[in-house]
């Protein structure tokens, strides 16, 4: 039976349609390395519970004029991981809210994970062969521009700045937080008075 020129270079495997290039993506393994990254497991586990600590309504109170700093600078270390949280939370929306960037996302991500079950093997495509170099290359051109024209940039914006104004507003009217029975800053009375938050607040606590 005749194949065609195309059929032939697709059934000896020489290039895009050796069987090989469609190797198991090493998503899973990015992914599973990324998440064992020294800054992830940092902000893993900074995390603070977010029922008896983070939102527990008895800890939120108007801040003096000098307690003010003190719980920004308390809440921002110790709540780190939520906060961390939240700004995901936050690009999320923005992104889902967005069809055309999420779709490019979709997309584009498919695209560079194809790429990288190739190893950098050349491909052959309308007569040409394709390096790696040259494909990342032209991803990254077409990563750039989708961006740009999908308003990633305004997004991401939006999303930093919800975040920052929530954080702001979380860690000024938080009280600062007492880790092992010291409090963390010097805002005399500001935790005493409700000693079920000082409790749950205690290692070991939930």
């Amino acid at each position: 039976q005749l194949q065609s020129p195309f059929q032939t270079k697709f059934m000896n495997g020489s290039d895009f349609g050796r069987s090989d290039a469609f190797e198991a993506s090493p998503a899973p393994g990015q992914v599973k390395a990324i998440l064992q990254h020294p800054w992830v497991c940092e902000y893993r586990s900074a995390l603070q519970p977010w029922a008896s600590d983070f939102a527990y309504p008895a800890a939120f109170s108007k801040p003096s004029g000098d307690q003010l700093a003190g719980r920004i600078t308390t809440n921002l270390a110790h709540f780190k991981g939520n906060y961390a949280v939240l700004f995901m939370i936050f690009l999320l929306y923005a992104v889902v809210m967005n069809p055309f960037l999420l779709l490019s996302i979709v997309v584009l991500t498919g695209g560079w994970m194809f790429e990288a079950s190739l190893h950098d093997r050349p491909i052959h495509i309308m007569g040409k062969d394709l390096r790696g170099y040259e494909r990342k290359l032209a991803l990254g051109v077409i990563t750039a521009l989708t961006f740009l024209f999908s308003s990633a940039g305004s997004t991401m914006f939006w999303a930093v700045g919800i975040t920052t104004f929530a954080v702001l507003a979380h860690a000024s009217f938080h009280a600062a937080v007492i880790q092992n029975d010291h409090r963390k800053d010097l805002e005399d009375g500001d935790l005493e008075t409700d000693s079920r938050f000082q409790q749950n607040l205690r290692p070991g606590s939930s």
